[in-house]
């Protein structure tokens, strides 16, 4: 019999560097691949997985019929391979490009200065006051303090003027969010016009792709967002974490901006709980509160139940356009009970501070206190002297100051305001 050696050096197309350690020639199984023989371990193989023995049989010439079905299977696979390196070539050069355009940039003079600025015109709660204004808002507060019913709110009103609203929910159902849509007052043709969007991870560029053509040209005048928590956690991401929240916000909240510019996006959130907590920033705030164009604080000021009414304040922490002051109330809202929800402008009489309602009216009395039997202390010195956290304080300060219980001199200290007297008073 002729040696397996002497039949691959024969093979048109063989060569070899050294031929008694490798020989290299074209595979007559798949007849595309090239083949390799190695003569001191006399074994044969192929890149495209072609049996030895065939290989064998074809170069002796006493092949078996081919095997189709399994050369088929092969060729199958070399193409799939094939169409998948080549599909993320394409990708990557699309996204290459997409990046090149974000950095190439633009000249001041392609901006029109008549174009209309952007205004706050999402949720009315007077007629033509609205609280948010196009862009990232992230609107947090203590558990059942009724965020999520007043986004919802905000949802409903777009959908009765016409426009479309964009439910991404990551803590509860769609069942749940359309019964509590219904409980607002929505009728089957507003429903029609909001779009409910349950993801079970993270959004992939497939996810956004689909979020985008459901929508098409006629982008949703608001995006409510429940909750951040969850958002990221089901990314994997850790919001105490500020790379972890940066690449959140590249992945979801900023891009929606960047797709939709003149869109309001509500991102629902909490406080930061346990010692040392402060009630008036939500978890991981200084990287939120660094993309986010607004912060909001929902404070309940009496307990808010299917049996009770009760009532609840939105105010202001940050606007980065300016158009309110940190610590203004933005607006009041009664629910519960079974009756309507209602929004109104905010009761000037009205005590609402971050934290428990019960306890909010008592630290807002002791700070007015201390103030006044210590007139003239610094706004450290009170801080201190009463143990509340900076940003509460600051908060509380406001509070009275605009209530004129108190008054701040800069650089001299904090001494009683005209309704000072009438103000403890009536709380004692």
């Amino acid at each position: 019999m002729i040696e397996l050696s002497d039949l691959v050096a024969a093979r048109p197309g063989a060569h070899a560097q050294d031929p008694r350690k490798l020989i290299e020639f074209p595979c007559p199984s798949c007849e595309r691949a090239e083949a390799a023989y190695w003569p001191e371990a006399d074994t044969l193989s192929c890149p495209s997985r072609c049996d030895p023995g065939r290989i064998a049989a074809l170069l002796r010439r006493g092949e078996p019929p081919p095997d189709l079905a399994f050369e088929k299977r092969v060729r199958a696979e070399v193409d799939r391979l094939r169409v998948r390196d080549e599909a993320r070539r394409r990708w990557d050069e699309a996204e290459a490009a997409e990046f090149s355009s974000d950095w190439f940039g633009t000249t001041g003079d392609e901006f029109d200065p008549e174009s209309a600025e952007q205004v706050p015109c999402v949720l009315e709660y007077a007629p033509g006051e609205f609280a948010f204004a196009p862009g990232v808002t992230f609107v947090f507060g203590p558990r059942s303090s009724a965020k999520t019913w007043l986004m919802y709110v905000a949802a409903l009103q777009e959908a009765r003027r016409g426009n479309r609203a964009l439910l991404i929910d990551y803590e509860m159902s769609f069942e749940e969010a359309m019964r509590r849509m219904v409980t607002l007052g929505a009728s089957r043709e507003e429903l029609g016009r909001v779009v409910y969007v349950q993801p079970a991870g993270p959004f992939g560029d497939a996810g956004r792709a689909r979020l985008l053509a459901r929508f098409g040209e006629e982008a949703p005048s608001v995006v409510v967002l429940d909750s951040v928590g969850m958002s990221m956690g089901s990314a994997g991401l850790d919001s105490d974490k500020g790379k972890d929240t940066e690449e959140w916000a590249y992945g979801l909240p900023l891009w929606l901006k960047k797709q939709w510019p003149d869109t309001v996006i509500l991102l629902i959130d909490h406080v930061r709980k346990g010692e040392g907590a402060s009630g008036t920033d939500p978890v991981g705030s200084q990287r939120k509160g660094s993309f986010a164009d607004t912060l909001c604080l929902v404070v309940p000021m009496t307990p808010i139940s299917r049996q009770r009414r009760g009532q609840g304040r939105l105010v202001l922490r940050k606007d980065r356009k300016g158009w309110g002051d940190e610590g203004r109330a933005l607006l009041d809202f009664e629910f519960g009970g079974g009756g309507p929800f209602e929004l109104s402008p905010p009761d000037p009489h009205t005590v609402a501070t971050a934290g428990d309602p019960g306890e909010a009216a008592e630290a807002l009395h002791r700070v007015a206190r201390y103030v006044g039997e210590h007139e003239g202390a610094k706004v450290e010195e009170v801080r201190d002297a009463l143990s509340i956290q900076p940003n509460e304080f600051t908060a509380m300060k406001a509070e009275l100051i605009r209530q004129e219980v108190i008054e701040h001199r800069p650089r001299v200290g904090l001494f009683k305001g005209p309704r000072w007297g009438e103000y403890v008073s009536r709380e004692d």
